[in-house]
């Protein structure tokens, strides 16, 4: 009896051991998965690529060899789909266009600076004597222009801006180093120029000279912080080592204290004729010393 028993467990035994599941088998079942996915993979790359060979080059071959084909809807509606990519576009602002709105936004603080000679009392004989550009330094009237010489007793002194208004101005101040004069008309709100920096200057940065609407672009070829003024000059008799621009044109004698700007609509100086810019650093420290006093 217990021998029976013994080989009854025995065969239980085995029986539970056919039941389990070989690695082998795991192995081979990992493998077959693996195999499925590539080949449904691989099937549809295959099948996209012919199902966009069919419709670009197949179907439109196959109606024009054989046009009864027309009459079937979905070939012919299949053929008509038209495929739309949109791009993106990156927009980028030419040089000509930052130039365009640099001398637009300077613009309206420029003024014309006419100097007239007064003949008789009743101020009804004037006379043209020259004209000049200058800017607008301060929202409350200060206007700064390059020019040879003050005004003489019987000159007065007008200044036009943009938008049409005239306005008599009052002489304030001159310097004789370089010639830079300041004005001061009776009006608030104007609109002043924005100032760049001498020191962010680089050579090869375009400048744009603008006088009258015209303008004239040059570029920075030297960057002068310890300029000496020629022996002999009577405008620069006397002056201390000063700051200038070079810039790579000669500007004619109709830009001749012109204000110069850069591509951000800035001031950054001055024409003091031929190639010379006296940088706005500089004009800034003289006009603050007369402010101060």
């Amino acid at each position: 009896m217990k021998k029976l028993k013994s080989l009854r467990a025995l065969q239980e035994i085995k029986r539970d051991k056919k039941k389990e599941p070989s690695p082998n088998k795991h192995h081979n079942l990992s493998r077959k998965i693996f195999r499925f996915i590539v080949v449904v993979v691989f099937t549809l790359i295959v099948g996209g690529m012919g199902g966009i060979i069919l419709d670009r080059f197949g179907l439109p071959y196959l109606l024009v060899r054989f046009p009864e084909l027309n009459k079937y809807e979905f070939i012919k509606s299949a053929n008509e789909r038209t495929i739309i990519i949109e791009k993106t576009v990156e927009t980028k602002i030419s040089s000509d266009q930052a130039e365009i709105r640099a001398i637009k936004k300077v613009i309206p603080s420029l003024a014309t600076i006419v100097f007239l000679n007064e003949k008789n009392e009743n101020d009804k004989n004037i006379g043209f004597l020259d004209s000049k550009t200058g800017f607008i330094f301060t929202n409350d009237g200060l206007i700064v222009v390059k020019t040879d010489r003050p005004p003489a007793e019987n000159e007065i002194i007008k200044v036009k801006f943009h938008n049409g208004k005239i306005l008599e101005t009052q002489w304030v101040s001159f310097n004789k180093s370089n010639g830079i004069a300041i004005l001061k008309v009776k009006d608030n709100d104007l609109p002043a120029v924005t100032f760049g920096d001498f020191n962010d200057l680089e050579l090869g940065e375009k400048l744009i000279a603008v006088r009258d609407e015209a303008i004239m672009d040059v570029s920075v070829s030297q960057i002068i912080s310890n300029y000496s003024p020629a022996a002999g000059s009577e405008e620069k008799s006397g002056a201390a080592s000063q700051k200038r621009i070079v810039i790579t044109k000669n500007l004619s004698q109709n830009f001749y204290g012109t204000p110069l700007i850069d591509i951000k609509g800035e001031i950054t100086g001055i024409s003091e004729g031929k190639n010379l810019v006296i940088p706005i650093s500089e004009i800034r420290d003289f006009v603050n010393k007369i402010l101060e006093k």
